[in-house]
């Protein structure tokens, strides 16, 4: 069975390396309608998500973003198969990073970094693009995907660029690898996912809801003394980002336990709420809750 869905992903894969982008985002504009309203796929969770963070949101507002929420969760999709098959040309072109020169002292200084970024716009070509604009080693970490055959093509489409990836359980295996090696790396890294093991998870504001959120971004910051660069990805237009750099911070001993966390969720949460349609609100963030000082869910 997951090989016959991975033949169906493969005809996917061979149509969309055909169709212009012009095509893929007309059949992007039908997918959004068809998870939104026939599928409905996590509709319930989106609207209540947004009503948790914009409780102040008139029906039109809260309409308004539910239809951005879709047709970018939609965008992201299609571009994930179109890109497998883009050039390095095209990768540059429609994915560029506009000011990379800011961590070229970094590479001098053979001093590897944390690249911090989150599930807002496209996210994903980041394993494909990277490579093309920095002198580091560019270094990924990824959820393994259930279908083992689609995985290893994802991993292998990925990797022609030039990325090193780890799977998520071997991120510390990853970056005590990494750390041996001569040449200095970059860490892509993401952090607003739920954490599935709260015990390990701070807990910080965020959207105005009490959030735990992943340990790795601080832990492995301060256990390399790893400085962390923010990447913020913004849509121009269809099927156009760039993406720019600034210091999250650059010495990790400075900070408390919590602190450097609470830095990266609040420098996302700026960045969501100037354009709230592009992060990913169909992701349960808030499925684990803290009220008087106890985990409650």
């Amino acid at each position: 069975m997951k090989y016959f869905s991975y033949l169906i992903f493969r005809t996917f894969v061979g149509c969309f390396k055909l169709i212009p982008f012009r095509m893929v985002y007309q059949l992007s504009n039908f997918v959004s309608f068809l998870l939104c309203k026939v599928i409905k796929y996590r509709k319930n969770l989106v609207v209540s998500n947004i009503e948790k963070v914009f409780p102040n949101f008139q029906e039109k507002e809260k309409s308004d973003l539910l239809k951005k929420s879709y047709s970018n969760l939609a965008d992201i999709l299609l571009e994930g198969i179109k890109g497998v098959s883009m050039n390095r040309k095209q990768l540059i072109n429609r994915y560029k990073y506009i000011n990379p020169e800011i961590i070229d002292d970094c590479f001098q200084k053979n001093k590897s970094i944390i690249l911090a970024t989150g599930h807002y716009n496209n996210w994903e070509w980041a394993a494909l693009s990277t490579p093309y604009f920095f002198k580091h080693q560019i270094v990924g970490i990824y959820k393994k995907l259930s279908n083992t055959y689609i995985d290893k093509y994802f991993k292998k489409s990925r990797s022609n660029t030039g990325i090193i990836l780890y799977e998520l359980n071997e991120t510390s295996e990853g970056f005590k690898k990494q750390s041996n090696e001569h040449k200095p790396s970059l860490f892509l890294m993401a952090g607003d996912q739920s954490p599935s093991n709260t015990k390990k998870a701070y807990w910080t504001m965020f959207l105005n809801q009490k959030t735990p959120c992943l340990h790795g971004i601080e832990n492995y910051s301060r256990a390399y003394n790893l400085p962390i660069v923010y990447c913020n990805i913004q849509r121009i237009k269809r099927g156009f980002y760039e993406l720019e750099l600034s210091w999250l911070l650059q010495n990790p001993s400075e900070y408390k336990e919590g602190q450097i966390t609470a830095l990266y969720m609040n420098k996302l949460e700026g960045i969501i709420k100037e354009k709230p349609g592009n992060w990913l609100w169909s992701h349960n963030r808030w499925k684990h809750k803290y009220e008087n000082q106890k985990l409650v869910v």
